[in-house]
């Protein structure tokens, strides 16, 4: 580090830091798209897959009531109206099976397509004993067709909606199953990002710490260089390994204090100072030479006089 200069430093410290900030970013990225897609899997699969089978058992109630509104008809010998709930017996069949239809790429794991394989044989064996509840009420037996529809037909139609309510709670128990892992992935995904911004915000702090040691350190060390240097110690080592903008200040240093030590340095430096010793000598013989001023007899030559005067009123 000592041989990269200060801007190359501060690009590198700034570039780790981009490195960490990316590193958080595309982990959170990442967490989140985990989670939004266990999202999407319970809006469109596990509530789709509901919304389905509870579409099948829509239809297959549709196809009951119409069957019975068909017997009705008939008991009545309502041609008309007979024909009508014939055509919807069919209808409701037709969208039994669109539904089946549907569901099926819901089905996926084996618990599923076990339990719709068991919804789908009690709805054929209940839609076998309607068939055969039709038959008899088109050969003018209504009255017993009805019996069969509300009888043994009716108990088939229960053990199917209990297959199709097996069918719908394995639904909701996956739904809720990628629920959990949602909100398992929700709260790893916070983890890593607290943890990864707790780091690189340590990783910030040490940077920082570096790079104001590695710019103030050398400073001071330089002032007080040149504190000794201004003071007359020429006797510093200044030995470094240091390539940087500090290391070429302290080479100059060096080469200063190396031509401040030589002979000639010394000599010049004697000799431009010894006018200004003679000078200073000069002034000060002449001021202890020099007679008394206007300026100061009230401080020396009045003391004089007065004890001159005062030792000639004696003598007299």
């Amino acid at each position: 580090m000592n041989g990269l200069k200060f801007g190359p430093k501060l690009m590198l410290a700034f570039g780790l830091m981009l490195a960490f900030m990316a590193a958080v970013g595309f982990t959170a990225v990442g967490q989140l798209s985990k989670v939004a897609r266990q999202a999407d899997m319970i809006a469109n699969e596990s509530l789709g897959s509901v919304r389905r089978v509870a579409a099948v058992g829509t239809s297959a109630a549709q196809s009951r009531s119409a069957a019975l509104e068909l017997l009705t008809r008939l008991n009545l010998n309502y041609a008309a109206g007979a024909e009508e709930s014939a055509k919807a017996v069919k209808a409701a069949d037709a969208l039994m099976k669109s539904n089946a239809t549907a569901y099926l790429p819901y089905a996926k794991t084996d618990e599923q397509q076990k339990l719709w394989a068991a919804a789908t044989a009690r709805w054929d064996e209940y839609h076998k004993e309607q068939d055969r509840a039709i038959g008899i009420a088109d050969d003018g037996l209504a009255g017993d067709a009805q019996k069969v529809l509300i009888g043994q037909a009716k108990v088939k139609f229960d053990a199917f909606e209990a297959s199709l309510g097996a069918v719908i709670e394995a639904a909701n128990a996956d739904a809720e199953r990628a629920r959990l892992a949602a909100d398992a992935s929700a709260s790893a995904a916070r983890r890593t990002i607290f943890v990864l911004l707790a780091l690189a915000a340590a990783i910030g702090i040490v940077v920082a710490l570096t790079m104001t040691r590695s710019v103030t350190g050398p400073l001071h060390a330089t002032v007080e260089l040149l504190e000794h240097i201004g003071a007359g110690r020429l006797d510093n080592v200044l030995s470094t390994t240091r390539t940087d903008e500090v290391g070429q200040l302290l080479a100059g240093l060096a080469k200063t204090q190396e031509r401040l030590r030589s002979p000639s340095s010394s000599a010049a430096l004697r000799t431009a100072s010894a006018p200004r010793r003679t000078g200073a000598r000069s002034r000060r013989s002449s001021g202890s030479r020099t007679p008394c001023s206007a300026a100061s007899w009230p401080c020396g030559c009045r003391r004089k006089a007065a004890a001159a005067s005062r030792s000639s009123w004696r003598r007299a």
